[in-house]
């Protein structure tokens, strides 16, 4: 976003900008606001729930590497149609209870399901390219279900109601 003038025009119209402080400051908190809008604007999920092409980034051959679908309110994952050429998912701040239909993405890297309402953690055994997950802000009761991931190093599940470590 380039920012012009005193008044930069708005991302969104009828939403202004945040305002105060000097023109570094403002220029800081409107490239913030800019990309809050962003990942937080309009639903990619059309009226059939389908998804659309505005949710995704592609790579250099076009397939799809990152899908961001924060606050959606999508119910399911098997609601999104998810290439298999995926390295990024981030589902944060939705309605998802199961973590399911996850298997195909054979290249996930990074996954964020963080702010659902999942309760166990199960269906994530197939992703062995997995390197970091974050499933903070959950249901969660027991630690389980990492046997798998060889390739995880960054593991989120602060603000969940943990009691059991073991697994069983």
């Amino acid at each position: 976003m380039t920012l012009q003038g005193p008044n930069p025009p708005s991302p969104l119209p009828g939403l202004p900008l945040p305002r105060g402080g000097g023109g570094a400051r403002r220029r800081r908190r409107s490239l913030l606001y800019g990309r809050s809008v962003a990942m937080y604007g309009a639903s990619p999920l059309g009226a059939e729930g389908s998804l659309k092409r505005g949710g995704v980034m592609a790579g250099q051959g076009g397939e799809p590497v990152e899908l961001s679908l924060v606050d959606k309110g999508v119910r399911s994952l098997l609601e999104v149609s998810l290439s298999s050429d995926l390295h990024t998912l981030n589902m944060h701040c939705n309605r998802i209870a199961r973590i399911e239909g996850l298997g195909h993405l054979r290249n996930l890297q990074h996954l964020d399901l963080s702010s659902n309402q999942i309760r166990r953690m199960e269906g994530l055994s197939a992703l062995e390219s997995l390197r970091s997950l974050n499933l903070s802000c959950n249901l969660i009761t027991a630690v389980e279900g990492l046997e798998k991931l060889f390739n995880l190093t960054t593991l989120n599940l602060s603000y969940n109601r943990i009691h059991n470590l073991s697994g069983k």
